[in-house]
């Protein structure tokens, strides 16, 4: 399909289609080099004959999305707030803003920004219920929000958005490594809280699911550690060994 655009047009928007559409299929197989020269092939038109569509804010979304992936933070923010801008002006209110505002707020993480962070997704968390208010998005909402109030010394807060977070995963996808990830989050909350007890069952059952979809992982190693130190505090010594 590409070849045959090009040959038509290949400076057209049909063309610039073709470009991204690669793009996303390379960034899903982990290319992320060639998959950043295809988003940008498309920017390019999408810039020239579209400059304030839906399509340049997805290309400008994408490669704000890759620029966090490589921890390039300050590229990610601009790229990302452009998109937002269009995003707003052409579909506000649509989980396009709400996927722009939650990467947003992972920048002011990055950034240190804790308080920009969770009015950023806060505001995606919103418009994530908004349109599907039992959906894995929200979930992952729910868990970032979570992890920004224990971060801020908040647990009170970050197990309740925590707890609503695996509810939601649990009925919609129980074996998934976010289950796992949220289990391992409330661990640390407990830990922090000085329930050890909770915390070695939630880290136990976290392991659990590592073992079994991510075999050999940095995640089932650290696991494997902080268990290891749970039952030293607990007092646990021989099954810490």
């Amino acid at each position: 399909a590409l070849e045959i655009r090009n040959r038509l047009n290949p400076s057209g928007l049909d063309a610039a289609e073709s470009f991204h559409n690669i793009g996303e299929v390379l960034s899903q197989r982990g290319d992320l080099v060639t998959a950043e020269e295809f988003y940008r092939r498309a920017l390019t038109i999408r810039e020239k004959l579209a400059p304030r569509g839906l399509p340049l804010a997805e290309s400008l979304h994408n490669l704000g999305t890759l620029a966090i992936k490589r921890e390039d933070f300050t590229v990610a923010r601009d790229l990302l707030e452009r998109a937002l801008d269009i995003y707003e002006q052409r579909a506000p209110g649509s989980l396009d803003v709400a996927f722009a505002l939650n990467n947003l707020g992972t920048v002011a993480i990055a950034n240190g920004d804790l308080l920009r962070a969770r009015e950023l997704k806060t505001r995606a968390l919103e418009l994530r219920q908004h349109h599907a208010p039992n959906s894995l998005a929200v979930a992952i909402s729910l868990h970032d929000l979570g992890r920004l109030d224990a971060s801020r010394g908040d647990l009170a807060s970050a197990e309740k958005w925590t707890e609503r977070a695996l509810a939601i995963q649990q009925r919609l996808a129980p074996d998934g490594l976010a289950v796992a990830e949220t289990l391992s989050t409330r661990a640390e909350l407990a830990e922090r809280a000085g329930e050890l007890k909770k915390a070695l069952a939630l880290r136990s059952e976290a392991l659990g699911l590592f073992r079994k979809l991510a075999p050999g992982s940095i995640a089932e190693a650290s696991t494997l550690h902080q268990l290891g130190s749970l039952n030293r505090s607990a007092g646990q010594f021989a099954t810490a060994e």
